[in-house]
């Protein structure tokens, strides 16, 4: 009779323990919801800082260099003995050009195996860059004692280290398609061993394989008078290039003919540099603006601008650009904080613990943030005061 007393009180107790749990448990979810609640809605702060913003206008710009065209006589297959973008100097072997003996279309089929051998030879050049990138900055992340970003560094690591292991399996079947490939360009010029020329560098640049037809025409020297309808009429009369095997790429300096409007010209001072960004390569080269041409009679006219050394890599004479025109200055406001309020723009600052209205006037926005006047004015935002940025309602005199 007593144990079956001792047995029902023991687990009466075990159930009020688990009653007593199951309270506690809901309590601290309710405290944790209650905390993460009011930590998400506290008011954040940040100030009313100066910057200043580059304007930047779309336009299409027409590259100017100096280039020395090498040619052959022969149209054969060509065994480049330099690779594309290589510095040279004169008297060095560019290339090795065979007769055409085997048959129409040997140079172009010559030219793809060429460019096939290179790419396998480059894939077994140890891990991809994505690797070293990773690695620098998981360990800064880790010597700084954060963790922030950590998990994607260690997954691209991950990856990169995967595809060089895939890469090194497949050495040795690399190895076999780079010695058939060869086998193929032996076979294409097997006939034409006596019958070839050894090309050379007749001065000092950087080689290219490739040419457009432009080297003799937009030249540094052509754009001193270059007028709209002039460079329209170049770029209507390619040259002739079947002779050529490549271009060297001399000289020190590079231009870039922009077209623009007469009242855009305006905005712009020969002899002052502006920031130029190329779409094709996502760089930016700072340009010193060397003339302004006249316009013609629709209002169109140059702008010619200076670089130094050689234009961007992807040597295309017609560029994808974006020029800077000025500079706008003013108060970096979070857009967050923008807020309406009778009809004009505003956001509420911490003054005195409560919360104060300030107008502003919004002059250009990008990447969540928005630019407004820094100019004085009665109840207008002012440099340096505290910007209110909350999802809670807020209203003149709040106490934050």
């Amino acid at each position: 009779m007593a144990d079956r007393k001792t047995g029902g009180y023991n687990k009466w107790y075990v159930f009020l323990q688990l009653v007593a749990v199951l309270l506690l448990s809901v309590l601290l979810v309710g405290i944790l919801a209650v905390e993460i609640s009011r930590t998400a809605d506290a008011p954040q702060y940040e100030a009313a800082a100066p910057v200043s913003v580059p304007l930047y206008m779309d336009k299409v710009g027409y590259v100017f260099y100096d280039t020395a065209v090498v040619e052959s006589i022969d149209r054969g297959p060509i065994d480049y003995r330099v690779a594309d973008g290589t510095p040279v100097k004169g008297g060095e072997v560019l290339a090795v050009v065979y007769a055409d003996g085997t048959g129409a279309g040997t140079r172009a089929r010559a030219r793809e195996i060429v460019e096939e051998i290179e790419r396998l030879q480059a894939l077994g050049g140890g891990p991809p860059p994505d690797y070293h990138t990773a690695y620098a900055a998981l360990m800064k992340t880790l010597s700084g004692g954060g963790t922030v970003g950590v998990g994607d560094s260690v997954a691209t690591l991950t990856d990169a280290l995967s595809l060089f292991a895939a890469q090194k399996e497949d050495a040795s079947a690399r190895e076999a398609q780079i010695a058939a490939l060869r086998a193929e360009f032996d076979a294409l010029v097997e006939n034409d061993r006596e019958a070839s020329n050894t090309v050379t560098a007749l001065g000092t640049g950087v080689f290219y394989r490739s040419t457009d037809g432009f080297e003799e025409t937009m030249n540094v020297a052509a754009t001193e008078t270059l007028t709209v309808g002039a460079l329209a009429a170049l770029l209507r009369a390619p040259q002739d290039r079947s002779a050529a095997i490549g271009r060297i790429a001399t000289g020190s300096t590079w231009r870039l003919a922009v077209a623009v409007r007469e009242a855009e010209a305006a905005l712009y001072t020969v002899g002052a540099a502006y920031p130029v960004r190329f779409s094709a390569t996502g760089g930016t080269r700072t340009l010193a603006l060397a003339r302004i041409g006249a316009p013609d009679v629709d209002g169109n006219c140059l702008l010619i601008l200076t670089g130094e050394g050689l234009p961007p890599t992807s040597f295309e004479r017609r560029q994808q650009i974006s020029i800077c025109y000025g500079v706008k200055e003013g108060l970096s406001v979070p857009m967050a904080a923008l807020t309406e309020r009778d009809g004009a723009f505003g956001v509420y600052i911490s003054e005195g613990g409560r919360a104060a209205w300030r107008t502003v006037t919004p002059l250009y926005a990008e990447n969540g943030y928005c630019l407004v006047s820094a100019a004085p004015a009665e109840g207008a935002l002012a440099k340096g005061e505290r910007i209110l940025v909350t999802l809670r309602r807020i209203y003149e005199g709040k106490v934050l």
